[in-house]
């Protein structure tokens, strides 16, 4: 009877072993599957902007950066820059006017002229972002007080991709609410 009771005990701990193996292959497998160990990560775009002295215009922008993963996210670059929409490039303005597609072939956007951008490298201080947690990247730009509609373009480096140059992107028209000379004059924005 002991020697039953004994294989017994001894197919039961064989068998819980292979089930403990089982279950962890099979989690560890869900697991790669559903990416857990992925880096996800969303952006956001906050502007605010002043006339200044000499008919400029001071912008100040900060990139929020979302960590929506489970796991630390380690900012080793980004970058946000500033593009001018109006007044339209001459050179995009002629291709309106001639009803001619100003869009590439094979692009799906256009290519606004770049007026002024900043980087964050890895050089400088890289920044880690817990899981559910955000972090904030401010950069100040001067630019001219007659541009009415800008663009700005964030990209965030994925460090695990940085080698295909892949990584998070956010794109935001902003028309200024009184643009302008002719604006100020009227007296309708302060200076700082």
């Amino acid at each position: 009877m002991e020697t039953l009771q004994a294989i017994a005990d001894l197919i039961e701990s064989a068998l819980t072993s292979m089930g403990i193996c089982v279950g962890g292959v099979w989690g560890y497998f869900l697991f790669r599957r559903y990416r857990k160990t992925s880096l996800r990560a969303e952006l956001d775009l906050e502007l605010t902007n002043a006339l200044i002295p000499r008919s400029k215009r001071l912008l100040h922008v900060a990139l929020r950066i979302i960590n929506r993963g489970n796991v630390l996210l380690r900012v080793c670059y980004a970058e946000v820059r500033v593009r001018q929409v109006v007044p339209i490039p001459k050179d995009l303005l002629t291709r309106l006017e001639e009803n001619i597609d100003p869009i590439p072939v094979g692009a799906t956007e256009l290519a606004w002229p770049k007026i002024v951008g900043r980087e964050w490298d890895s050089n400088i201080g890289a920044v880690e972002i817990e899981p559910g947690e955000s972090d904030l990247l401010h950069a100040d730009f001067v630019i001219e007080d007659d541009i009415s509609v800008i663009e700005l373009y964030a990209f965030v480096r994925n460090p695990h991709k940085a080698q295909q140059d892949i990584g998070w992107t956010k794109t935001r028209l902003h028309t200024f609410t009184f643009g302008g000379k002719d604006e100020r004059r009227k007296g309708k924005e302060q200076s700082v």
